[in-house]
């Protein structure tokens, strides 16, 4: 080996290379070490080698290398590696025993710098500090090799108790354990159940990310894992940290039972809510509160309404709470259903109002829900006005009327019952008058029996007067004989005027008026009582014979004289007049003879009752010949035809009488048939029988009959034309309703 100048030793600065790294460190460094080994500066730039992987180690030596150099390098006071400069030849390098196989060594003169290379693997005990010495100047440079080691286990500080909606950090740490040690920086990955974060409100934040914070944590957090890895800059990644399991405290999430909204009947018994812990952590150490209405009622878990009242309608609130906090609260609404009460019932304008007049009626209703509002005629059920889901109903009535005095009523329904009012009565001030309009009735009877009713308010005062004929001076009558009863059924005002006498003298029988006044005004009806006599001879006979071998025989009856009557009907032939064909009983007014033979026909007909009969009335006719080929289709349906417009002609006549005339029914009595080869039909109908009684045939009621001829010509003069005069003036009972 060649000897060195003292002047040529120049110190020695190592830098120390891994393998991926060397090109591009030297590259970069080169223009800085040749700055600086010119002026004379040498720099030291330590070696982070992982352990187990081969890396480089070099020393800057200051100032300038001659050729011929000696440099020793040594590591723990040892030498590992000498080197000797031959000029014109490869430097002399001579390696430790120990080192053989795992290092080289070589010298760079042109940047004043030495390598040590580990050629195998480094382990900890290669980390320290080499020192390179030029011998020419006895200056010695060092460099320190770091070998870089896994950070330790890293563990995760939860920092407390994790609780829902608030934003906690958790933190990780490690240490390092390269050698020696470093001061490098530690950097943390965080992973949340064995995955990367996706999450956004996990952020990693800190320093290096050593903490990891979780931003509104959400009760779904609970059971989520949680780990996180230390990497040493230059080194490696520590192994995984125990895995942590996040416990999410939060309130209790809880319902109510029922869970519907509940509608309780006034009055029922053992009403029960229940507060029911759905999920909460922690689960034990709970604690209830109900209120209502912002006022606590029960700290227990289920409330109990032991009776229901009105008061308890409203909304109800329960909580439950932990060590965490109260829950958010859970209502139910409760709903008190009852039977409508009736607040007010009214009339506007006054219960007593003049007739044409205006008022108004009102009803007012407490319930729980709309109902059913009638407001009802408590003398009759008629429903004057009617409102669905109200909780008031108005009626207005711009005209009032005599017989809208009554009594009424409001009733308010809804699904739990019903409720009635207290009854209000309503006076409608008017004159009196008839119910019906009557105010002349003609009777033949030889008994008194007058019944009226008539609508009035107030209520009238009555007087009774009787005249023997129309011209006779009146006389007052007795009330002995009559009285006067008010009919609540009907309405108030209403009122019934009875005259009643067992027997009628001769001297009785005439003209009985009520005379009904009050302040607003009077009406007068008149009665004609006449005795009972004999019916009036049947009137308008007709016999039509348009139909060969069929005579269509009709009448119009006249006075049944105050009983009922029957018409006997019988026929003959004109060359035969002492030959009686047929007599019958009819009870209707119109019949049908069939199987007449071509001839001319006679027919009788007269009226009877119990007191006798009437006088004969006839008609003849000419029956029309049969066809007997009976081959033409024109005779069919020309009979047809004539049978339709008899028919019609008798039910026109019947529409005309009795239109005409008051009647009694009667029943019908059996035919009598004197000639069962002619056999008289009936065509009136059922409804249209006027006259039901058979009369009695007895000779006293001939006499009788003559005798009221006799006596009350007068009164009889009546009879004979349509004295059963009948004004109807029904009244509406159509109310307005206009709420």
């Amino acid at each position: 080996m060649r000897e060195t100048t003292k002047n040529n030793l120049e110190t020695v600065k190592m830098l120390w290379y891994s393998k991926a790294d060397v090109q591009s460190r030297i590259a970069k460094a080169t223009g800085i070490y040749d700055g600086l080994r010119k002026s004379g500066v040498a720099l030291q730039y330590p070696a982070y080698v992982k352990q187990g992987s081969p890396g480089c180690l070099n020393i800057s030596i200051s100032g300038s290398i001659p050729e011929d150099f000696v440099i020793f390098l040594r590591f723990n006071k040892s030498s590992i590696c000498n080197l000797a400069g031959i000029p014109g030849s490869d430097p002399f390098i001579d390696i430790n025993k120990n080192y053989r196989g795992r290092i080289t060594c070589n010298v760079d003169t042109s940047m004043n710098r030495v390598y040590i290379c580990f050629t195998t693997s480094v382990n900890t005990t290669d980390a320290g500090v080499y020192f390179a010495e030029l011998t020419i100047s006895s200056v010695k440079t060092n460099n320190t090799l770091f070998v870089m080691t896994p950070p330790s286990k890293p563990t995760i500080n939860v920092n407390g108790i994790i609780i829902s909606n608030t934003v906690h950090n958790l933190t990780c740490s490690a240490l390092s354990t390269s050698m020696p040690m470093t001061g490098l920086p530690i950097t943390y990955v965080w992973t949340v159940n064995d995955a990367n974060i996706t999450d956004s409100r996990f952020k990693i934040t800190g320093q290096g990310g050593d903490v990891l914070t979780i931003n509104q944590v959400k009760k779904q957090d609970k059971g989520t894992i949680v780990q996180c890895i230390a990497k040493e800059e230059k080194g490696l990644l520590s192994e995984p940290s125990n895995e942590e399991t996040l416990d999410v405290l939060y309130i209790p999430e809880i319902y109510v039972t029922p869970s519907t909204n509940i509608a309780a009947k006034l009055g029922d018994s053992n009403l029960q809510f229940k507060c029911i812990v759905d999920d909460a952590n922690p689960s034990t150490g709970l604690n209830y509160r109900w209120t209502k209405g912002g006022y606590q009622i029960s700290t227990n878990q289920t409330y109990i309404i032991s009776t229901v009242r009105k008061s308890d309608q409203g909304t109800f609130q329960c909580t439950a709470g932990n060590s965490v906090g109260t829950s958010i609260p859970s209502t139910i609404n409760v709903e008190v259903v009852y039977i409508p009460e009736i607040e007010n019932f009214t009339i506007v304008g006054g219960r007593v109002v003049n007739e044409l007049s205006r008022f108004i009626m009102v009803c007012i209703v407490n319930s729980p829900r709309p109902a059913n509002i009638t407001l009802q005629n408590g003398n009759t059920s008629e429903v004057v006005s009617r409102g669905y889901g109200v909780f008031s109903l108005n009626f207005t009535e711009n005209s009032a009327q005599c017989f809208q005095t009554a009594v009424y009523i409001c009733l308010a329904q809804n699904v739990i019952g019903i409720s009635e009012s207290t009854s209000l009565e309503l006076y409608v001030r008017c004159k009196p008058r008839s119910v019906n309009g009557l105010f002349f009735q003609q009777m033949s009877t030889n008994k008194l029996q007058i019944s009226a009713t008539y609508i009035a308010y107030p209520i009238p005062s009555i007087q009774w007067t009787f005249r023997k004929s129309s011209t006779s001076a009146e006389k007052y009558i007795s009330s002995n004989f009559w009285n006067t009863a008010i009919i609540t059924a009907t309405n108030i005002s209403t009122f019934s005027v009875n005259y009643n006498k067992d027997s009628l003298q001769t001297d009785e029988f005439g003209y009985y008026t009520a005379n009904v006044r009050n302040d607003q005004g009077s009406f007068l009806a008149t009665f004609l009582i006449m005795p009972e006599g004999i019916p009036d001879t049947p009137r308008n006979m007709s016999v039509i014979c348009s139909i060969a071998g069929t005579a269509f025989v009709s009448w119009i009856p006249g006075s049944d004289g105050g009983v009922g009557q029957i018409f006997i009907l019988s026929y003959k032939k004109a060359t035969a007049p002492q030959a009686q064909l047929n007599t019958s009983i009819i009870s209707g007014i119109s019949v049908i003879i069939p199987n007449l033979e071509n001839e001319l026909y006679t027919f009788t007909l007269i009226a009877l009752n119990k007191n006798g009969e009437s006088a004969p009335v006839q008609d003849a006719c000419q029956i029309q010949k049969l066809d007997k080929e009976c081959g033409s289709l024109t005779s069919v349906f020309g009979s047809l035809f004539g049978i339709f417009l008899l028919i019609c002609i008798g039910l026109l006549t019947f529409i005309i009488v009795t239109k005409c005339l008051q009647s009694r029914d009667i029943s019908c009595g059996e035919k009598k048939v004197k000639n069962p080869d002619y056999v008289m039909e009936d065509i009136t109908k059922d409804e249209d029988h006027q006259y039901s009684d058979v009369a009695k045939e007895t000779g006293e009621g001939v006499n009788q009959e003559q005798t009221s001829r006799s006596q009350y010509d007068e009164l009889d003069s009546y009879r004979q034309g349509n004295v059963y005069a009948k004004v109807v003036g029904d009244h509406s009972d159509n109310y307005m309703n206009t709420t």
